[in-house]
Formats: structure tokens, sequence, C-alpha cells
């Protein structure tokens, strides 16, 4: 079988869904792969035949989201000469975002020294950041680099958590509003 057979991808499916909705539930710490086989109605040796463990099942769905980032950076970063386009790429990426909240959220209560998707997010924008700023010679690049990448990590974890997509000129106004409301006082 290959993993492009059906079988497959809907046999990843409902390991993937069973271990969202376990997540939802209890800590991760306290999901064991019997409960991901109770709930996925699968054997022991078909779990393993997609996973080594319930940490390789975190990784590799960690992993994805982060792709998922990369893309959204990518398109900010490497489209700027065609603004319309810029926007319709990025929204597109944040509706991707969206449809996997579940996924999303529940992947945010896992903590481990290991699975941090919270703080893979973090590095990943911020070595993204930096790639676009190292021909710039700027002060305070490495706070600069933590700023950005804590305001798009909330950005994008308030819009999953809220289901409110905002598009890149509404986050651009938010901030134009930020940074007003911080000179007044």
């Amino acid at each position: 079988m290959n993993n492009q057979d059906l079988r497959v991808i809907k046999t990843k499916k409902n390991i993937i869904d069973s271990f969202i909705v376990l997540l939802n539930e209890k800590p991760f710490s306290k999901i064991t792969i019997q409960d991901i086989l109770d709930r996925a109605l699968i054997n022991r040796a078909t779990f393993y035949r997609h996973y080594l463990d319930k940490y390789d099942l975190a990784q590799q769905l960690n992993q994805q989201l982060i792709e998922q980032i990369k893309q959204l950076l990518d398109a900010r970063y490497h489209q700027t000469s065609d603004k319309i386009n810029l926007f319709e790429t990025v929204n597109q990426q944040l509706d991707i975002f969206a449809q996997h909240r579940t996924l999303f959220l529940a992947l945010l209560t896992i903590q481990t020294e290991e699975i941090n998707l919270k703080q893979d997010l973090l590095t990943t924008i911020e070595k993204d950041y930096y790639k676009t700023i190292s021909s710039q010679n700027q002060s305070h690049q490495a706070l600069k680099a933590k700023l950005f990448a804590s305001i798009i990590l909330t950005v994008l974890i308030d819009m999953v958590e809220t289901q409110q997509i905002l598009t890149l000129e509404e986050i651009k106004l938010l901030m134009e509003n930020l940074l007003d409301d911080f000179k007044q006082k």
C-alpha cells in the first residue's frame, strides 16, 4: 500500500481526528496509544504502520502546521511586487489555518521538550524575519524579530480561536491604532 492509497489516507485521518478529540478531553501526557486505538477503532499494528508513537504523531502534525506558516510567510515576503496577489495569497493561507482550527488549538495544548507548537512557530517566524532584514543594518534586530513573531502569532491564534479572519489591511490598521493608543498615554 502506498501513501496515496485511499485506505491509508482514511486511516491516517481517523487516527488524527481521534488524537485531536483526545487532546480536547485530556492532557497529552495522559493520552495513551490504547486511547487512540480505542477512539479510532483500529489495532495496534495499524497505528504503528503510520507512527512510531504518540510523540511521532504529534510531531508530524506540528510540522505540517509549521510548513503552513512558512508558506504564509513566503507569500508575505516573496510576492510584494503584486499587492493584490499578496493579499489574496495570504488570506488563502489564513483560511487554510482556520480550516485546521481544531488541530491548531489542540496542538497548542502540547508543551513538551520535543513538541511545542507555539515555540516552534515563534522560532520559525523570527528566523523568517531575520532573512528579510539580513541585508539591512538595523539596531535591535533580535528584539524586532521577537516582537514581530509575537505579534504575528498572537494575531494568528486570535483569528483561529475567534474564527474571525482578518485581512492584512485590518491587521495593519489594528497595529496603527495600537501605536496611536500607546502614544496618547
